[in-house]
This record gives C-alpha cells, structure tokens and sequence, in this order.
C-alpha cells in the first residue's frame, strides 16, 4: 500500500487521490462535451458534493426509521407487558423474582411475533389440558382395577371355610391326631 501511494503521488504529482479523481473526469467531460476544463472539474466538484450529501440523507433518514421503528417496538412490547401484568398478574408478580416463572417456550413464540399474553394463554391451556389428560387416565386406571376386582369377585366361589363356626366334634378325627 505505502508503495502504490508513493507511485501515486509521484504519478500524480503530489496531488490526493480525489483531486486526482475530479481532475482526470473532469478532463473526460470536457473533451466529451467541448467546455472548459475548470467549468468541468467545478461540475465534477459539485456532483461528489451532491453525491455524498444524497448519501448523508439517506443513511440520517435510515437512521430516523430504524429510530422510529425501535420506538414502536418498544411501545408494542410495553403494552404487551402492561396487558400481561392485567391478565396475569400472578405470574407478574412471581416473575419479577423467579426468572422462569414465564417458560422458555412463551418466549420463543413471544420472540416469533406473538403477544405475550397469547403465548402465554396458549402454554397454560396446554398445561390444563395434560393435567386433564393426565387425571382422566389415572381415574380410568383406577375404574379398570375397580371392575376387575368385581369380576373377580363374581367368579370367587367363596371362603374356603364354612360360614357355620366350628366343625361338628368327629372322635375319630380327635384320636388320630392324640398318637
């Protein structure tokens, strides 16, 4: 780079590297067009201006939108927390204190565009929906052990033992077990 700079201002004599830019078109335009080199070289002068202000312009009026939009979105966010806080205001609160009182998956769907208070409704309906799921299948577990436990029953033929208390007095029975 120090070499092309040194055989530049040798070249050039001197001159920076714009001066010689708006010199070399401006000799261009006024062979092109027939006028004078200084009428040309101030045009040339002129049109970077322009260019470079345009430039300036666009990149501020950039700026002020993205300024803008940043505004907005932070405005969004804000009712949205404010909306959150209203219809939760439970899990507002825990959340001030416990940083996963709200679920990494509300905030991947808040992150994807969803109202906070939309995702989280969506979360907790699934949650009741499992606990309910969940409740149904223990309840027809325990049903399914209640039946079969009265089947068995039914098909039981009973005590082994009889329902009449001591058996009658056998004297043979009470010999055989006195030897």
């Amino acid at each position: 780079y120090d070499e092309l700079k040194s055989w530049f201002e040798t070249v050039s004599g001197g001159q920076k590297l714009e001066d010689f830019r708006n010199m070399v078109d401006a000799r261009r335009i006024a062979q092109q067009e027939g006028i004078d080199e200084k009428t040309a070289l101030a045009r040339v002068k002129i049109d970077r201006e322009r260019r470079a202000l345009e430039a300036e312009k666009s990149r501020a009026q950039n700026e002020r939108q993205r300024n803008v939009d940043a505004n907005a979105e932070n405005e969004r966010r804000r009712a949205d927390v404010a909306a959150f806080v209203k219809a939760f205001p439970d899990v507002a609160a825990k959340s001030q204190t416990d940083k996963n009182a709200i679920p990494a998956e509300v905030w991947d769907k808040v992150n994807k565009g969803e109202t906070l208070v939309n995702a989280y409704t969506a979360y907790k309906a699934k949650q009741d929906s499992e606990a309910k799921d969940k409740r149904i299948a223990e309840l027809e577990a325990a049903l399914e052990a209640e039946k079969q436990t009265k089947k068995n029953a039914a098909r039981s033929t009973g005590s082994q033992k009889s329902a009449g208390g001591d058996p009658p007095y056998d004297p043979i029975a009470a010999g055989w077990d006195s030897v």
